[in-house]
């Protein structure tokens, strides 16, 4: 497990998950907990897990308050993605590149609400939801690339401010209730 955290001024934290000296295949990055938390200022808060062998790993990013900013990569299969957003400017932006993945952003508060899941080609079974509430503008975007099947994408958001959703399929047969 690693767990980051972080209060005020200039945060950053990245995390390589299964990255060693610049080498993508060092080593394996299997059932890992890796959680990011910051609080104030300009908290930016990224994770990433390389493709080879890397299944059943959990990613959380927390922030608050100030210049939010979420990433997480979610390579192979049977990743969990959680970015969790309140306060000002709040940015997600999640891929998943492999089968069984749940990709989950929640923004509430005021200021900006942008957030973006992207599910690769062949990524099938996933779960991609955003929820944005609160007073300022709304930005969802969640994108299915080829034969990425027999997933569930949902897009909500509510409070005041201009609104703006969108579901992106670039694959075959979906079944889309609006």
């Amino acid at each position: 497990s690693i767990h980051i955290k972080q209060i005020g001024f200039t945060n950053q934290a990245t995390v390589y998950c299964g990255l060693s000296q610049g080498n993508y295949t060092t080593h394996t990055c299997t059932r890992a907990d890796i959680d990011i938390t910051s609080t104030g200022d300009n908290n930016v808060a990224k994770a990433y897990s390389q493709w080879s062998n890397h299944e059943d790993n959990t990613f959380t990013i927390t922030q608050t308050g100030d210049s939010n900013y979420g990433y997480l990569d979610l390579d192979n299969n049977r990743n969990t993605g959680t970015v969790s957003q309140t306060g000002n400017n709040k940015y997600a932006k999640m891929y998943a590149f492999g089968d069984n993945a749940d990709s989950t952003i929640t923004q509430s508060g005021t200021g900006q609400h942008n957030g973006y899941i992207y599910n690769a080609n062949h990524a099938d079974n996933n779960s991609s939801t955003i929820t944005q509430s609160g007073s300022g503008n709304h930005d969802a975007d969640i994108w299915w690339y080829s034969d990425a099947d027999d997933g569930i994408a949902s897009i909500t958001q509510s409070g005041s401010g201009n609104h703006t959703a969108r579901l992106n399929f670039y694959n075959d047969d979906w079944n889309v209730d609006v």
